[in-house]
């Protein structure tokens, strides 16, 4: 009797907590917030978590430019749907006359995009060089994370960033060098991959940088103490009878 009496307890325990959640904490989420116009918001997301942790701000990157980068926080590569960039900012028109797409490694500001971690004493990003599309696969363990996007959409582009099926697009007609605050939400989940694409590869690119780490809310551990707990208590109750 007492055994049910602590099951019922645990049970009741997770589905208050369950009750409790936001319906987004149990999936994937994507926001994207304009640092300077929506900084409530990002205050609000941020108030989610507990301390954050910067995992990548691209000081320890050579600049130059790739096609893969493996990283603090995972890989980054182009696409197989990727096209080269033909603006300004492009491979081919900085380099070389090629029709291979590449991203850049950067260590000045310019066309718009720019450092976000200038406390970290560098001057390090990366820059899509207007290709259409650059993927990460993170690296496991990760659950919540932000970063920083500079200057998307001001020429006319749609700039996306999809996760794990989820998309938030940036529309276009935004600021020279605006700058957007990205934060991803997997709930009881990780993040496996993170996809930036746009559908303009003339002269509207991106800078990404300040990929941080945040800690999931304390109401989904607690949540998933409590099926752990359940679980083991069923467990065990299985052995006893057996």
């Amino acid at each position: 009797m007492k055994q049910i009496k602590v099951s019922k307890i645990i049970l009741s325990f997770s589905l208050l907590l369950f009750l409790a959640l936001p319906q987004s904490a149990l999936a994937l989420s994507i926001d994207a917030y304009q640092v300077g116009v929506d900084d409530t918001a990002i205050t609000d997301w941020l108030s989610n978590y507990g301390s954050s942790k910067v995992v990548e701000d691209f000081e320890g990157a050579t600049p130059g430019w790739y096609q893969s980068l493996g990283t603090n926080i995972g890989t980054f590569s182009i696409t197989e749907n990727t096209l080269p960039g033909t603006g300004n900012t492009s491979y081919n028109v900085k380099v070389e006359n090629s029709n291979e797409p590449f991203f850049e490694i950067r260590n000045y500001d310019a066309d718009g995009r720019f450092n976000t971690t200038p406390e970290s004493g560098g001057e390090g990003y990366l820059d899509s060089a207007d290709i259409t599309e650059i993927k990460l696969a993170l690296d496991s363990g990760y659950r919540a994370l932000y970063f920083y996007m500079t200057d998307p959409g001001d020429v006319g582009a749609f700039t996306s960033t999809s996760a794990d099926g989820v998309t938030k697009t940036i529309g276009p007609g935004q600021d020279n060098a605006s700058l957007w605050f990205v934060g991803i939400d997997a709930g009881l989940d990780n993040i496996s991959t993170i996809t930036w694409s746009t559908n303009d590869h003339t002269n509207d690119g991106f800078g990404l940088d300040g990929f941080t780490r945040v800690p999931e809310p304390a109401t989904l551990l607690l949540f998933g103490a409590g099926l752990a707990g359940l679980a083991g208590f069923a467990r065990r109750r299985k052995f006893n009878k057996s």
